[in-house]
């Protein structure tokens, strides 16, 4: 039975068992629910990508990421601004080539909570920049319900859910405006204030998750992890280059094998499946993904080689491992097998 850190022991509905809560939409946070698998027409991502446009209003991030640039540090700030400048009206951030960010902000090593906040933020002022002069009606192809207004409810939704989950609080209806200014204001805030909620909590702070660890520091690796994913449909959606940060992305593969695999077996929502694969993103980490939650360690069946952000849009069915820049020794069986499963929702 799992146990918040202070030895209280939860329920398995305050960690994402079967009885999970008062989720939005049947577990909506877990970033894929409607997000479908693409046709054939799937593509692989380009190794280049250029600088978001330039935000023609005033800058700043809560604005306090203005003034970390600036000094070229990285240590995350301690609150929010008193005068809670908003997300939309930011730029600096979006200005930075993701390779530099990558640099300040460290590699996939121990990622921190720290840095899943500084990606949160990073991504969340990407998504913002892009709904200032974006199509809202435009289809998301990785997501075929869904228009880029549909989408931005959905994200928006999350990081209202999210800080509220982090509370304790089941945060009051808001739904998304219509109008192109006052839905991209409407997104700032709800990131905004997620943001200075997880800046002002211990990562260690006892809350509901949708899985083990019962804290904090869940939810500011999940929020990362979900506001990319979106960033990156809703460019993918209005023509631009969609890529997601090598560090960022190996994170993210790690958030799979460790919590998102485990918990489509613990809700019955696949199969056991046999066989175990390596994952190989050239960083030594070789994360094994057992198709049965398996923790034993043995050889694996296969290995699957390539960039960690190619692997995470695989493994979130954003792109087809078919035509995918990745390399397989081993069970060819084993790895589609696998891979076609539903180890993320």
């Amino acid at each position: 039975m799992p146990v918040r850190p202070d030895g209280q022991v939860l329920d398995q509905g305050m960690v994402g068992g079967q009885a999970d809560h008062d989720e939005p939409n049947d577990l909506i946070a877990d970033q894929g629910d409607r997000c479908a698998s693409l046709a054939g027409d799937r593509r692989v991502v380009g190794q280049h990508r250029g600088r978001l446009p330039a935000d023609p209003l005033d800058v700043g991030l809560v604005g306090i990421a203005r003034q970390r640039l600036q000094d070229g540090g990285i240590a995350p700030p301690r609150g929010p601004d008193p005068n809670r400048r908003a997300l939309v009206h930011a730029h600096q951030y979006s200005t930075v080539e993701p390779t530099e960010l990558a640099r300040r902000l460290g590699d996939n090593s121990g990622m921190d909570a720290a840095t899943h906040l500084d990606w949160l933020e990073h991504e969340s002022a990407a998504y913002a920049v892009l709904l200032a002069d974006s199509d809202l009606t435009v289809p998301v192809p990785s997501c075929p319900d869904w228009d880029l207004a549909a989408l931005t409810a959905h994200l928006g939704g999350i990081h209202r859910w999210a800080g509220g989950r982090v509370r304790g609080v089941k945060p009051e209806p808001d739904p998304a405006p219509a109008e192109r200014a006052a839905l991209r204001e409407w997104f700032a805030a709800g990131a905004d204030d997620l943001l200075a909620t997880l800046r002002t909590t211990a990562p260690d702070a006892a809350c509901w998750t949708l899985y083990p660890p019962a804290t904090a520091a869940f939810w500011m690796r999940r929020q990362a992890h979900e506001t990319a994913m979106h960033r990156w449909d809703a460019e993918l959606a209005t023509g631009r280059q969609p890529t997601i940060d090598p560090a960022l992305a190996a994170d993210g593969v790690a958030e799979i094998v460790q919590m998102f695999l485990p918990r489509q077996l613990q809700l019955g929502r696949m199969a056991p499946q046999p066989g175990l694969i390596r994952l190989d993103i050239g960083d030594e980490s070789g994360l094994l993904l057992s198709g049965d939650g398996d923790p034993t360690p043995r050889s694996p069946d296969a290995t699957v080689s390539g960039s960690a952000e190619t692997l995470l849009l695989v493994l979130w069915k954003r792109i087809e491992f078919e035509g995918a820049e990745l390399s397989l020794t081993g069970d060819e069986a084993v790895v589609h097998r696998l891979l076609a499963a539903p180890i993320t929702p």
